[in-house]
């Protein structure tokens, strides 16, 4: 085997080259497997996740990117594999910077789960908390029913009798 990153390996044409190897398999198996499991999330995380917005909106976002660029690298396999040398698109070296891109993202995803998306989840959070402060009832109860309307006056009147005017201001 030559130099894996020599510039007439990758450039070799497809009618020449070997197609399977340990790093075609290789590239097979992470690139289908990141296509199945970008697909399954797209799919089930709506299902799974109605009450997590946050996080659903987070992995539709990762989703929409992994997709193409999973679907790319397959892509680019298969014409590896049917041996398809129009343009040029046959040549290892797609396939090499299809698997940079991929770690690329990889890496991407990784600094957003681990900076990015715990700020936002705690200002989603503050602001869940400040949206229960404020919907929360002003008086004890459970918060159900209509508040008590303040009492206006200083003394209460008896029911059923009227106050019968004085002398005086007769």
């Amino acid at each position: 085997m030559s130099n894996p990153f020599s510039w007439d390996y990758l450039t070799t044409p497809v009618s020449e080259t070997a197609i399977w190897g340990p790093f075609s398999v290789a590239y097979l198996l992470v690139f289908a497997t990141g296509l199945f499991l970008a697909i399954f999330f797209a799919n089930d995380a709506p299902k799974r996740l109605k009450n997590q917005k946050l996080l659903l909106q987070t992995i539709q976002r990762a989703t929409l990117i992994a997709i193409p660029v999973f679907s790319l690298g397959l892509l680019f396999f298969v014409f590896r594999i049917l041996q398809i040398s129009a343009w040029g698109l046959g040549m290892r070296v797609w396939l090499y910077i299809m698997a940079i891109i991929a770690g690329i993202m990889i890496i991407y995803f990784w600094y957003y789960i681990r900076t990015v998306y715990p700020k936002m989840a705690a200002a989603d959070e503050a602001e869940k908390q400040k949206e229960a402060y404020i919907r929360r009832p002003a008086h004890g109860g459970s918060g159900g029913g209509p508040r008590p309307k303040p009492r206006k006056g200083g003394k209460k009147k008896k029911k059923g009798k009227k106050a019968e005017p004085s002398p005086a201001e007769e």
